[in-house]
């Protein structure tokens, strides 16, 4: 401990940023690479839920060229967020079935999801309704449980990380 100390002692005020950033960033990598209890990856797989689904509305439903790729790697992102828990033990993930039941709570029947399309038109995607759409509603539910589907298959499988191909090659 005190050859540490003196090391420190010397370090100019630049150098100890950088090794506090050093320490930082590898308590956060330790961090992220720990196993979760399940109740925590199932709430954390809940909370992002409504925001992956309503990006993939945006992308399934409407032409957006402007914003096609930020929603798509939006997704991504949070995908790969619940990719990187662990539940219980390392590289252990959540059976197929239920990361579909987590990402898509509802039962999918046509008539539920046509209605949550319809509660999205109505508040998160007001400004979408200026868009062309090139998919009606129930086209857009047949796509979103095939990406769904994958979606969970992919998860449980530790596989997410190339799913903005599959996603951007379904869609357009």
């Amino acid at each position: 401990m005190e050859n540490i100390k003196k090391i420190l002692e010397n370090l100019s005020e630049e150098d100890i940023q950088i090794v506090r950033e050093y320490v930082v960033n590898k308590f956060k990598d330790i961090i992220s690479e720990m196993a979760f209890d399940r109740k925590t990856v199932i709430r954390k797989v809940e909370d992002l839920e409504d925001q992956i689904n309503l990006h993939l509305v945006k992308m399934i439903r409407y032409k957006d060229d402007l914003n096609f790729e930020k929603h798509l790697k939006d997704v991504k992102n949070w995908l790969v967020q619940i990719q990187k828990m662990d539940v219980g033990k390392k590289n252990k993930k959540l059976p197929e079935k239920e990361y579909f039941k987590l990402l898509f709570t509802q039962p999918f029947t046509d008539a539920t999801n046509i209605k949550r399309i319809q509660n999205y038109e109505k508040s998160d995607l007001k400004d979408y309704l200026k868009l062309p759409r090139i998919r009606s509603e129930q086209e857009t539910v047949e796509l979103l449980f095939k990406i769904h589907k994958e979606i969970a298959k992919r998860l449980s499988n530790d596989d997410i990380w190339n799913i903005e191909d599959y996603i951007s090659n379904l869609i357009k």
